[in-house]
């Protein structure tokens, strides 16, 4: 959610890695306003979208709060594991689909439905360029309704497309197509009803995962974002 991790593009001039960390702090103490104190955050560069100002590059800045973050390293380690990297799940999500998908060109809708919350990003090129996270009334109990659901998800998909297209992009940039992930794949209705109200092309995020043995007999789905997360920093 926007309180614990805020994703922003910026636009700075091409510098040194080193000073390129501490122009970003100086933004995010400044320009971008954090919903959190004491903020820990990565920054990576990113292709421009469309003409740029000569000298100018577009960096892609990913913040969170430093308590949210220790709470899960503690977590981690706790279960007797090594923490290797902290990442944000699209990016895990893409990364377990494999090249073909985060390679596509053009600009897709990366729609992330758990029974929570729906995380909606703008993936253009390889690279994702803004994220929301919207979450739903969900009393934890009974199994969510995912139909139901689908009109507030594409109006959610319509704003952050529209942001993108106009705020970021600086122009009407067509969109390819939706890649669906998350838990409501299993409702083939929901999935039908989406595809209707979005007028766009609805792929399902492939996910690339073999286990060499039933995972707790759960679907990879289930499990998708953290081989994402594992793969981080491989060859993949």
């Amino acid at each position: 959610p926007a309180d614990r991790v805020t994703v922003r593009l910026l636009h700075l001039p091409p510098m040194p890695e080193r000073q390129l960390r501490r122009a970003v702090a100086l933004e995010l103490g400044s320009t971008v306003l954090l919903p959190f104190d004491d903020p820990v955050f990565d920054a990576v560069r990113v292709p421009p979208l469309g003409e740029s100002e000569e000298g100018v590059g577009a960096v892609l800045v990913v913040a969170a709060s430093r308590t949210y973050v220790e709470r899960g390293l503690a977590l981690v380690r706790a279960a007797g594991l090594v923490p290797a990297a902290v990442d944000i799940a699209p990016l895990a999500r893409l990364r377990v689909a494999g090249a073909m998908a985060w390679r596509t060109p053009g600009v897709h809708v990366l729609v992330h439905m758990d029974p929570a919350d729906t995380t909606i990003g703008i993936v253009a090129n390889g690279a994702l360029y803004f994220l929301r996270t919207i979450e739903h009334a969900w009393n934890g109990e009974s199994p969510p309704d995912w139909p139901a659901r689908m009109a507030d998800i594409v109006y959610e998909v319509e704003r952050v497309t529209q942001f993108f297209q106009f705020n970021l992009a600086g122009r009407e940039t067509p969109v390819d197509g939706v890649w669906l992930s998350g838990e409501a794949l299993q409702e083939a209705e929901a999935v039908r009803r989406f595809e209707s109200l979005a007028g766009l092309p609805v792929t399902a995020l492939p996910i690339e995962v073999t286990a060499g043995r039933p995972v707790l007999h759960l679907p990879a789905e289930r499990y998708a974002t953290a081989a994402g997360l594992a793969l981080k920093g491989g060859s993949r």
